[in-house]
């Protein structure tokens, strides 16, 4: 797990965050459009920012899953086409963070020794914000004041690509992404992608504050982003496998001071959209 700290520009306290995983660049099912209208979305404002989470490529090579035949760009072509792609996004600041997924970075590593996931990061000029693995992102959020009046929210994000739960059901889906949280308990948001099925929810578990010597509630956000695949004449259509939808969620997270003439604190506020 690599851990990357980070401060984010707040509009109003707030910034926005968008999942880009799952994009298979590449694939003739490939929906580029939707790529695109992403990046220009996320670039129209400063609190907004992205975390690329794996198979950016799609990668099919003659001895793995899928016919190189319908491929509309060999892996090179399509690392290149990537990189043009996604510069705009790194020049503004925009990417927090990279982490490889079964098709970038696993299968290319097993079949050619090479992870192309790896080598995007790095002519991104992004490879250190980039892992194979897991990720643990602490980001500060807010209007931060050096000392004891920092007015700032801090929040620590666990981010992986994932490599099981892909069953037929939402709630195979949803037990991949829950059982994130076996691994870091008390993590605030939980991103994970693989599954290609955009979903949201939240629970809560009991936090020990040794300090204060109470217990307390701690909130935690679990989200799966969405694929960038079109269904029709896709491996998806031709295996009977459900259709997901494309509805892109976003993570809203803001910094909340509290004071009522005595008590003056900050707190965390996350929801999250689709």
């Amino acid at each position: 797990m690599k851990v990357i700290k980070t401060i984010l520009q707040a509009i109003n306290n707030e910034v926005e965050i968008y999942g880009m995983g799952d994009l298979h660049i590449g694939s003739a099912n490939c929906n580029l459009q939707l790529i695109q209208d992403l990046i220009n979305y996320i670039l129209k404002k400063k609190n907004r920012y992205v975390v690329f989470g794996g198979d950016m490529l799609d990668c099919t090579y003659v001895d793995s899953k899928g016919n190189v035949y319908e491929n509309e760009m060999q892996p090179q072509e399509a690392l290149a086409y990537a990189v043009k792609l996604l510069m705009p996004l790194v020049k503004a600041g925009r990417v927090l963070c990279s982490c490889g997924g079964n098709h970038d970075d696993d299968r290319s590593m097993r079949l050619i020794g090479v992870s192309l996931a790896q080598q995007l990061a790095v002519l991104l000029g992004i490879g250190e914000l980039y892992s194979s693995d897991s990720i643990m992102l602490l980001a500060k959020v807010g209007k931060g004041i050096k000392g004891k009046n920092d007015r700032s929210a801090y929040y620590r994000i666990y981010i992986s690509h994932g490599n099981n739960g892909g069953g037929g059901t939402m709630g195979s889906r949803a037990n991949a992404l829950e059982k994130m949280a076996l691994i870091v308990p008390m993590a605030d948001v939980y991103i994970h992608y693989h599954t290609h099925s955009p979903m949201v929810f939240k629970d809560q578990c009991v936090e020990i504050d040794e300090a204060h010597s109470i217990c307390k509630w701690h909130e935690r956000l679990f989200v799966n982003f969405n694929a960038f695949l079109n269904y029709f004449n896709s491996y998806a259509e031709k295996k009977l496998l459900k259709p997901q939808s494309q509805s892109i969620p976003v993570i809203r997270l803001k910094s909340v001071r509290e004071f009522n003439g005595k008590i003056d604190r900050i707190y965390k506020n996350m929801t999250c959209e689709l």
